[in-house]
């Protein structure tokens, strides 16, 4: 607890101890099965700790296990992590001294530990922490102070997670600039800081800023002033090409992919995530209400549709098209944390995979709550997955699906026998699994490295992936104790010394409470250590495994003598680590076991990949029989394994009352996750999905840490306006089309860009909103643009991803329905700053470098569209004003200008650059400078 006397005994004292686990399920129930919150605690109880304990750990025990650094992986600095524990288990377990690891350590009573390393406490000190378990461990929590009085701590009164109430309207001066409520908020603060907004941006600038806006490309024609605001809106919305712009928006966020990133081995293409793709584009075109794109995108495989609403299947893929981290089920289940906690509710939970939240009210328990809901599922085989037709018939050959039935077979027959062979090793070779566990340990290790093959096996260890059946073994282990029938003879003499070891085991073996069937193998073998007894032990246990498996496997029924159903029990029990599901048995798979599987798993997806007649099919998941129960991983990593936590939805979730509820009762899957999420009282989700709108609109959110809405985020700049505009979306049914003609109906939206220098000067970044902001319009939007004045742009929609090179100048669909492939980001696209689909992303960066100008210069692709619009116009009659008016209309869609001698200029540097070439290469030229020109690429 105190620093070490020299790093020789630490080591030594690190290595060489044996520590005695604690049952988890006693750690738990004595927790109330919730490793976060504490019981209330009167003030003398309060008051004791603040005297006498915390000054005695702060002294002894923060230098190796405080903030800084975690000894053994124990921090004991919060109630939290001293329940948790470290790599021996929990250290305390409130109510019982005698029991906590804490009083057994400055005792110098476990094994060889001793702790502090510097000498053993005073008998007072002890006494004072033996006193203060007993009593309950009682740890003031930020909600009551050491006076008694309870107060609110600065988690619950964060603004983000208070209900939403919809906000009074506040008083302006200047009501004839307000159009709508929206106006009324941003006026407020602009008077109260001074400013004035700036005029109404022309109509012709409106319009093309509203095109771009909503579906992302230019308009067709120049806006005319009997098209109001209103109905152009309208008109725009109605159009199949806002989906797919909107849809775009929505895919930074749900870290849209077509591949899995780099993986060893399998496929890395999916074969159906483009009806994910397809699914969000249709979601926003049908307006579908934000609640039911919530409740589709986590659990459509838990709801029930009509047949012309199959589509709404495939937006599972929110969870299942994301990054597969090489296989690591693990990390993919933490990506799904992530996306859903800051995509959907603007907190990063999977800060807490392996601590608790250093600022936010997120415990490493609630992190893997929301783990065991999310594992509680699997992905179904290639053939299982449903259809998207509107009957959920396939309509594909006869022969397609008998060769992907066939290939599913083959993948499916080996995980069934790769499930059984692991499952007869962990049973058939227990001596080998137990000679190593006792040979490993820091007590009985003979030499540097205890080797994992033996005479008939190679261990299977833990690796990246999980446990491993060493580690599952282990943990059958430390789930019992000197108390079990089976296993009470090992525990009592793993702590013998040699000298003493056959004297001990001779009293041992006349115990009443040991299973007869194990104490007669030791009396017939009467071993003389701990690797002998680990032998007897494994030849008991494997001698009743051969006489009864095939029993075991045909499901009969236990036997009725006590003796023989305790060690069925031990070996066959559900309920033992040793007893794996075929999902479990992937932790303990081999390297090739997992290269050949994942080549199986390839063959059945390759086949609907590399067929175009395959129909869609929908990436969704499929609850569990069983429900997993969750673990904490001890700092997040998988081999190394904590205390069970129940499938709870995280408190933060439910906002400021989290902690008052019993979250337990109200649900523990995916479907009850996604009502909470969608639940009008959940403080985050309007709120967060309102200011991504709000950012998509204007190129600046309201709250600019668009993915953390927790204690450090950045406070709204206009906080009433959120909650305005929160409010108002529930109110009006989740629609976002509303929710757009809302924004480009009010005066804020539709103000000029240009700067004005007292304006600026009082607010430079425009935070109170008294312009709007000009922009460079992103890729995709530059990309189809440009296709689109040309005429090349292809009216394809949905489908497989298009694998082509967007800088080919004949791939002419728009941007959307490319290929997007994790590993091989077009260099274009990275230079115009398209966000990276291996994590969900608020917003993106925008950055000015030379690549940039470069691609509008030397690209073949934007050179083609400049050619297309050269031809065009020189088949125009041979006006050049008149040829150059028509070419700008084409372009930028606005009127051209007025001043013919400003045209005629452009006309003299035009022939002037163009001497010597033919009339279209100069229309070329033009066309070129035209798209690369700052009205082109920006809106404003």
């Amino acid at each position: 607890m105190g620093p070490p006397s020299n790093k020789k005994h630490l080591t030594d004292t690190t290595m060489r101890v044996a520590w005695c686990f604690f049952s988890l399920t006693l750690a738990i129930w004595f927790c109330d099965g919730n490793l976060c919150h504490g019981k209330d605690f009167t003030t003398d109880q309060i008051d004791f700790f603040e005297r006498r304990v915390r000054p005695l750990l702060a002294k002894q025990c923060y230098e190796c296990h405080g903030p800084s650094l975690q000894e053994s992986g124990l921090r004991i600095d919060s109630r939290t992590s001293l329940l948790t524990g470290g790599d021996r288990g929990p250290a305390l377990i409130p109510g019982h001294a005698d029991k906590s690891l804490l009083i057994q350590a400055i005792s110098f009573g476990a094994n060889d530990l001793a702790m502090p390393p510097d000498g053993k406490l005073s008998a007072k000190e002890i006494e004072d922490l033996r006193h203060w378990i007993e009593a309950g461990a009682a740890w003031p929590s930020e909600e009551v102070q050491t006076d008694g009085v309870p107060r609110p701590n600065r988690e619950t009164r964060h603004w983000a997670f208070q209900p939403i109430e919809k906000p009074k309207l506040p008083r302006v001066k200047d009501l004839q600039w307000v159009q709508n409520e929206i106006d009324l908020f941003v006026l407020s603060r602009l008077e109260e800081q001074g400013i004035t907004p700036s005029p109404a941006a022309n109509h012709d600038t409106l319009s093309r800023r509203i095109h771009l806006d909503l579906i992302g490309l230019p308009a067709s024609r120049i806006a005319t002033e009997k098209e109001s605001i209103a109905e152009l809106t309208d008109r725009l919305l109605a159009n199949p090409r806002y989906g797919e712009r909107w849809g775009r928006h929505w895919l930074d966020v749900a870290r849209y992919g077509d591949t899995r990133g780099y993986v060893d081995g399998g496929q890395v293409q999916f074969a159906f995530a483009y009806t994910y793709r397809d699914y969000v584009i249709q979601a926003f075109n049908d307006d579908l209400p934000f609640r039911d794109f919530i409740l589709d995108q986590l659990a459509a495989d838990q709801q029930t549709y009509a047949d012309t609403d199959r589509w709404r299947l495939a937006a599972m893929g929110f969870l299942t098209v994301g990054r597969r981290f090489n296989h690591n089920y693990h990390d993919t289940l933490d990506d799904q944390i992530d996306v859903i906690s800051r995509g959907l509710q603007g907190v990063t939970v999977s800060c807490a995979r392996c601590h608790d939240h250093k600022y936010d009210p997120i415990p490493t328990a609630d992190y893997y709550s929301l783990y065991g809901i999310l594992a509680s599922s699997y992905e179904p085989q290639h053939p299982d997955l449903p259809t998207l037709t509107a009957d959920g018939k396939s309509q594909e050959s006869a022969e397609h699906l008998t060769e992907l039935r066939k290939r599913a077979t083959a993948y499916d027959t080996k995980y069934r026998d790769l499930h059984r062979e692991i499952q007869h090793e962990m049973r058939g070779f227990a001596t080998d699994y137990l000679v190593y566990l006792v040979q490993e340990s820091p007590r009985h290790r003979m030499g540097d490295q205890n080797p994992l093959k033996t005479a008939r096996t190679v261990l299977r260890g833990p690796t990246a992936y999980g446990f491993g059946s060493i580690q599952r073994w282990r943990r059958y282990l430390d789930k019992t104790d000197t108390a079990d029938s089976i296993f009470g003879i090992w525990h009592a003499m793993d702590v013998i010394d040699q000298d003493n070891f056959s004297t001990e085991l001779s009293r041992q073996l006349h115990r009443k409470d040991i299973n007869q069937i194990i104490a007669k193998q030791l009396i017939e073998d009467h071993p003389g250590s701990m690797v002998e007894l680990a032998k007897s032990y494994g030849s008991a246990l494997e001698a009743f495994y051969q006489r009864n498996r095939q029993a075991a496997e045909a499901n009969s029924a236990p036997p009725t003598n006590s003796e023989q159903a305790e060690m069925w029990a031990a070996i066959f029990g559900g309920d033992r680590p040793i007893t794996i599901t075929r999902l479990e048995s992937i932790d303990c798979y081999h390297l090739d076991e997992h290269t050949a599987m994942r080549n199986l798993a390839g063959k059945v997806e390759e086949l609907s990949i590399n067929n175009s007649q395959a129909q869609p099919r929908a990436m969704l998941l499929r609850q569990r029989a069983q429900p997993h129960q969750p673990t904490v991983f001890l700092r997040g990593q998988a081999n190394r394994i904590g205390p069970e936590v129940p499938r709870q939805i995280p408190a933060i979730f439910w906002g400021s009352d989290g902690n008052q509820l019993d979250r337990r009762t109200l649900g523990d899957d995916r479907l009850a996750l996604a009502d909470r999420i969608a639940d009008r009282l959940n403080p985050l989700t309007a709120r967060v999905f309102v200011n991504r709108v709000w950012h998509w609109h204007f190129g600046q959110p309201l709250v600019r840490t668009m993915s953390d809405f927790g204690v450090r985020s950045v406070p709204p700049t206009h906080p009433k306006l959120l909650d305005y505009l929160a409010a108002w979306f529930m109110e009006n049914g989740g629609s976002l089309k509303k929710l757009h003609r809302l924004i480009l109906s009010s005066r804020t939206y539709q103000q000029a860009s240009l700067l004005r220098r007292k304006p600026n000067e009082i607010d430079p970044e425009n935070r109170y909103l008294w312009r709007y902001n000009a922009r460079r319009l992103e890729w995709e939007a530059i990309r189809d643009s440009l296709l689109f004045v040309s005429g090349q742009l292809d009216d394809r929609t949905g489908g497989r991803g298009i694998i082509a090179d967007p800088d080919d100048p004949t791939t002419t669909c728009r941007t959307i329905y490319l290929q997007v492939d994790r590993q091989h980001i077009p260099s274009f696209a990275r230079n115009f700053d398209f966000p990276s689909p291996d994590f969900t992303s608020p917003q993106r960066p925008e950055t000015t470098v030379p690549q940039q100008q470069l691609f509008f210069l030397n690209s073949p692709f934007v050179t083609q569209q400049a050619e297309q619009l050269g031809q065009q116009i020189t088949g125009l009659p041979p006006n050049e004003t008149a040829r150059f008016r028509e070419l700008y209309r084409r372009v930028f869609a606005m009127s051209p200008p007025e001043d013919d001698q400003q045209i005629k200029r452009w006309l003299q540097q035009a022939n002037r650059a163009n001497q010597g070439t033919s009339i279209q290469d100069k229309w070329t030229w033009i066309a070129q400078a035209m798209l690369q020109s700052n009205l082109f690429v920006f809106v404003e």
